[in-house]
């Protein structure tokens, strides 16, 4: 070992409180790193779950469609096909006391011999006719906690309600996303949803390919086949191809990603100013080292070399430490995204790309942010820095505070912060970038919040009641609706899909006159009362469809829907961030002529009562009346919906969260770290305070009044930094999801808010350091060297 080598191992040694701080900063930062991970993470959890699942590649959706055997194995038979699985899913209502619940009733034919999108049994028995298995999703999300052994009252096409036992959970990853965003989905035997739905086939088939590149041409020819020895088969939905490498709650999973990597980010900065403060105040501290080095003969090179030793060591501990914590903090991180958002549970994994990635970023970053701090303190002069003292001596500064009016201890210890200006400034950074972070987050969260709300509120129905069988509604449906106790206004809407580019947009048949629900028009116009006479083709698009498709008003919106190609005038671009501003607009008529139909599949309902206990009583009241007419429907409810939907943004903000305990932990490091350091340096002045009769409890006072300071100071410059951060983190959101511009809302009463948990966690941070001050003895600490 070299004598540079040795001298670095002592300086380790002789301030390891300082270096195990240095290395906890590193270490931090580079498991914030681990952020980047996930990717990966959820991409191998899914390719596993799609493997067990055998996840679809195409779903055909017809009406009622029977098969006899031999046509079955002949549409088997058609090329390229692996495997198909026929099932009935059936949405109708589920009774849970008085309460009712949409369910969605994924028909299985034989449990034990599945091919496609399986349903895993995860607990309990498979069940048989008259019985069901309940996803575990729906649990998660408080629809529906029934377990094992307990009986449902689920409704058929004809309103009348029969009993479903429940035998156990079960999942597949292709229905397991519906539980967890939209209903309840229970998996029941074939013949047990058709009894329920009045069915006697299929309408739904699920079909795996040898090549799953191949599903353009495979959907065409399925689609054949069909259309030639069932001419009478109507397709009701676009086909859903799943392109090769994806997985259900991909994009959603992706655009958090994307706040992830910021988070990372931001954690690395606040790790390398943190160092870079670490390793200036490390090198001021040697400045009289570093002129006795230069003074028997040791040239520049040779004393840089020595420090950035020491640096490299401890960068090395640092970035091993964190690359090993980044491992379970990115699982753990992964399972829970995984459970709340995806319903899944992820197996452990290692993403040895970014665990050395993230070591070589800690080893080259600590590195290099030592290096500026290395150059100034061995260009001092020998003369310079013999003389030199460990702190400044702030004397303008301290002239100042005597005069000021505060207790002994409180003047002391801000003294103190202005002797040591340079390190007090970089703690009250860290500080501050931690506290600004926080801030930052909570806005995006209120923002979201703020934003959701706001679109909610453009819409004045107070309840959508939706087709619910096979009956679609008609305008004898719109006269009885229009006629039951409680009824405002209502007028039909026609919702489906349109394929633009290869991707399905959610699609409205909207009254052009009279609508119940207020756009926010940002070019062109509203759909108008001649566009409906007339049945215009034209349409108005939300500007996140807009802005990814390139459309302007006056272009001609190409679109696949599921009778076949569609060409509409672009008359308008909607501000409203209705389905994240991707929603396409048509006049009803024009619509309805568009998809070969003449009724609707919901009505748009206001209530009379704004009244929540009335607004419940009328959704009943609806169900009802109408289900009796011959109508099965199922219910929205304005509030509801809205209040499920701002709970979802809590769980964002849970998330977001996350993504800001490395800047916090960070930010309070580098606060014991200041305090331990300062107690270790002025253990003589402690001394000597005690030999003059000062008590432990005026010690403590000294510290704690610099560090609360600090904590100050850090409050002060996380408020325009908090502000800062939030504006960023919403541009990147909106940026990712293509809203454009949104109103930024940073409550004012944040701030004053985030001061008192600034200080209470200062607090606690400094407790150890304190412990150590105020149980010093004085003759101990006058013989501290």
């Amino acid at each position: 070992m070299s004598t540079l080598t040795r001298k670095s191992w002592q300086d380790i040694r002789r301030r390891w409180a300082r270096s195990l701080f240095t290395v906890a900063t590193i270490a931090s930062a580079v498991a914030g790193l681990g952020l980047f991970a996930l990717p990966f993470l959820m991409d191998s959890a899914m390719a596993d779950r799609i493997d067990q699942d055998r996840l679809h590649d195409i779903r055909l959706f017809t009406d009622d469609l029977v098969l006899t055997p031999d046509e079955a194995a002949g549409l088997r038979a058609v090329p390229g096909v692996e495997a198909i699985d026929f099932r009935t899913t059936y949405q109708t209502r589920l009774r849970i006391g008085d309460r009712r619940e949409d369910v969605l009733l994924v028909g299985v034919e034989d449990f034990a011999r599945q091919a496609v999108n399986v349903v895993q049994l995860e607990q309990g028995a498979l069940p048989a006719e008259g019985e069901g298995l309940t996803d575990p999703q729906n649990r998660r999300s408080g629809r529906l906690r029934a377990g094992a052994g307990e009986t449902l009252q689920v409704e058929d096409a004809n309103g009348g309600l029969h009993p479903l036992r429940i035998t156990g959970a079960g999942r597949t990853l292709e229905f397991s996303q519906i539980a967890t965003d939209e209903e309840v989905v229970l998996y029941v035997p074939q013949a047990t949803v058709n009894a329920l739905a009045g069915a006697g086939g299929f309408n739904s088939i699920d079909i795996r390919l040898r090549d799953p590149e191949s599903a353009g041409p495979a959907t065409l020819a399925l689609q054949e086949w069909l259309t030639q020895h069932h001419p009478e088969v109507v397709f009701t939905n676009l086909p859903d191809s799943r392109p090769t490498g994806t997985w259900p709650g991909e994009e959603v999973f992706n655009n958090f990603a994307t706040l992830f990597y910021v988070g990372g980010v931001l954690a690395l900065v606040s790790a390398v100013a943190l160092i870079s403060n670490t390793m200036t105040t490390m090198v001021a501290e040697q400045r009289r080292e570093i002129a006795i080095m230069k003074a028997i003969g040791g040239r520049r090179r040779q004393v840089a070399l020595s420090f950035l030793r020491t640096a490299v060591m401890l960068a090395v501990a640092g970035s091993l430490l964190g690359a090993l914590v980044g491992i379970p903090f990115s699982n753990w991180l992964a399972g829970v995204i995984g459970g709340e958002f995806l319903g899944i549970a992820p197996g452990w994994g290692i993403a040895w790309p970014i665990v050395i990635g993230s070591f070589a970023v800690g080893l080259v970053g600590t590195t290099l942010a030592s290096i500026p701090a290395l150059l100034r303190g061995t260009a001092i002069p020998v003369r310079e820095g013999l003389q030199a003292t460990t702190a400044a001596s702030g004397d303008g500064i301290s002239r100042v505070l005597r005069h000021v009016p505060l207790p002994t201890t409180a003047g002391i210890g801000l003294r103190n912060i202005a002797r040591r200006k340079a390190r007090a400034a970089g703690t009250a950074i860290q500080v501050g970038l931690a506290v600004g972070v926080a801030l930052g987050l909570l806005a995006l969260g209120v923002t979201v919040s703020s934003v959701t709300a706001d679109t909610w509120d453009t819409m004045d129905w107070d309840l959508v009641v939706s087709q619910n069988s096979n009956v679609p509604l008609d305008d004898r449906a719109g006269g009885i609706i229009q006629g039951i106790d409680g009824v405002e206004k209502s007028h039909p809407l026609l919702y489906n899909d349109l394929r633009v580019d290869g991707v399905q947009y959610e699609s409205w048949g909207i009254p052009a006159d009279g609508s119940l629900y207020t756009p926010n028009i940002e070019s062109g116009r509203w759909l108008r009362p001649e566009d409906g006479e007339s049945r215009a083709a034209v349409a108005v698009i939300g500007r996140a469809l807009a802005a990814t498709s390139g459309l302007k008003v006056g272009d001609i919106l190409l679109a696949e829907s599921a009778r076949g190609p569609v060409e509409l005038e672009i008359v308008g671009i909607d501000g409203v961030l209705m389905n994240n501003a991707t929603t396409i607009f048509i006049p009803l008529s024009t619509f309805q002529e568009l998809l070969g139909r003449t009724d609707t599949n919901a009505f748009w309902v206001a209530s009379r009562s704004r009244d929540e206990a009335a607004i419940d009583s009328l959704a009943a009241r609806a169900e009802d009346t109408l289900g009796a007419a011959g109508y099965p429907v199922s219910n929205e409810i304005h509030y509801v919906e809205k209040a499920a939907n701002l709970a979802a943004n809590n769980t964002l903000t849970g998330v977001l969260a996350v993504i800001g305990v490395p800047i916090v932990a960070i930010g309070l490091i580098g606060l014991v770290n200041l305090m331990t350091m300062n107690v270790i340096e002025r253990t003589r002045e402690i001394g000597v305070l005690r030999s003059l009769g000062a008590r432990s409890r005026d010690i403590q006072g000294i510290f704690r009044s610099e560090a609360l300071s600090v904590a100050v100071l850090g409050w002060l410059l996380a408020v325009p930094l908090g502000w800062i951060i939030g504006r960023i983190l919403v541009e990147v959101v909106t940026s990712v999801f293509h809203f454009g511009s949104v109103p930024y809302s940073f409550p004012a009463s944040y701030p004053p808010l985030a001061l008192l948990p600034t200080l209470a966690l200062s607090w606690l941070a400094i407790l150890a350091p304190l412990r150590r001050a105020s149980s010093l003895r004085p003759g101990d600490a006058l013989r501290y060297e």
